[in-house]
């Protein structure tokens, strides 16, 4: 389940906003469509006409989803935070007051996962639920946020729950193609998003909330269809939506894999980004590989500045827990962090960094027992089978261990960079 960060990027946020930008076709000449300035110029229009109108008649409930809806998009266009404090504050706002009340902490839980703030998109899809358990808006904040916390149970009962009430629906049909990824049948994953793609992209919609559901298609098929198939997939990004992130990010992923460092770093520095800190983090592993040694600790501090900031670690715990983890004098810091990780969203992935942060720290039992739980839900990917590999081989199970390494090395288009880096990217 590795999640590209424009692919991944809260479905219910996105889906939340695909009816809004249905209404908003007309708001720009069809060969504008996917020309960043003029999306962003036309949203902030809109917006700043929402917010007079919200001024005039705060808390009622259509202006203010309408307004929530367009701050969050705007928040993917120009990945400026002050679009997710206005959503969540609006949010917040109409929760208890909205007739639509599961509508309106539906889209507060949006706002609070795209900020990663787990434990308040939970409380707030749980309020969802506990208004209306059948609202489709309710349940797919139930899912999202039960998917993000590692609540698999809940995000499966959610995911019933939602084919057996809105069967057919567009985020039903999202969410179960991302259940299917998820959990292990990801070539059905595949057909099912690929047709929605398709649906998509012949809707009156922007053609950003196209190229996102391409986006999410090409992390799928990296593992189904391999890297040549990703790279024309998110090349089909940034074809619909030029300068997209998650397009850009992609294809600078594939040729790190690959072994390509100076075309990985030139796609890198074209989104480098204070609100995403991994970036320049993947830019100093680059740096100083091609021996530029002052670049890369400038990008490193830069990273490390933002990344520890305040509040920011439940942002970033992930790539800062893997950097403190390749030091031996930060390594105790390295397991404080994860384990205040595990605490927020128990999921795979982070299991999976705590397996990696134990395995550095020569706690080869608890790596074990790590990776054990990163593999109880789901399939394992090809980073939590190297790194189990890897610790079977440091446990004396040479032929186990030898075995995963080598399977998961040979998709190397599909490892996390500092698997990469281990093994000499």
């Amino acid at each position: 389940m590795r999640v590209r960060r424009g692919a991944g990027w809260t479905v219910a946020a996105v889906l939340a906003t695909v009816a809004a930008l249905t209404r908003m076709g007309a708001g720009g000449t069809a060969q504008h469509r996917g020309d960043p300035a003029v999306e962003s110029r036309i949203l902030a229009e809109t917006i700043e006409a929402f917010e007079t109108r919200w001024a005039e008649d705060p808390g009622n409930p259509v202006i203010g989803a309408g307004l929530i809806d367009r701050h969050l998009m705007m928040f993917r266009l120009d990945d400026d935070l002050a679009h997710l404090d206005r959503a969540e504050s609006i949010a917040a706002r109409l929760a208890p007051l909205s007739l639509d009340g599961a509508g309106a902490h539906a889209r507060l839980s949006a706002a609070r996962l795209a900020r990663h703030d787990f434990s308040g998109a939970w409380s707030s899809a749980e309020a969802a639920v506990g208004v209306d358990e059948r609202s489709a808006s309710a349940l797919g904040a139930m899912f999202d946020a039960a998917l993000a916390t590692g609540r698999y149970q809940r995000a499966e009962e959610a995911r019933v729950a939602l084919e057996r009430h809105h069967q057919g629906t567009l985020s039903q049909r999202v969410r179960t193609a991302r259940w299917f990824d998820a959990t292990g049948d990801s070539e059905r994953a595949v057909a099912m998003l690929g047709d929605l793609c398709d649906r998509l992209a012949g809707r009156a919609v922007r053609r950003q909330t196209v190229a996102w559901c391409e986006g999410l298609l090409a992390g799928m098929e990296l593992g189904t269809a391999g890297a040549s198939a990703a790279r024309r997939r998110f090349a089909r990004v940034l074809d619909i939506q030029p300068g997209y992130m998650a397009g850009i990010e992609g294809l600078a992923d594939l040729a790190y894999a690959g072994g390509d460092r100076e075309r990985a770093l030139r796609l890198y520095r074209e989104i480098l980004s204070d609100t995403h800190p991994d970036l320049y983090l993947r830019v100093a592993e680059i740096e100083r590989a091609l021996g530029n040694d002052s670049a890369a600790r400038a990008a490193e501090s830069r990273f490390l500045r933002l990344a520890t900031g305040p509040d920011a670690e439940r942002l970033n715990a992930h790539p800062l827990a893997i950097h403190l983890a390749g030091d031996p004098r930060t390594r105790d810091e390295a397991l404080a962090v994860i384990e205040r990780d595990l605490e927020r969203r128990p999921s795979v992935e982070t299991w999976e960094v705590a397996a990696w942060v134990r395995l550095q720290r020569g706690e080869l039992d608890e790596a074990l027992a790590a990776s054990d739980a990163s593999r109880g839900w789901g399939t394992a990917t090809a980073t939590g089978d190297y790194i189990r590999g890897r610790i079977l081989l440091r446990l004396g199970r040479v032929e186990e261990g030898e075995r995963l390494v080598t399977a998961a090395s040979a998709r190397r288009a599909e490892l996390a960079h500092h698997v990469l880096l281990e093994i000499g990217v």
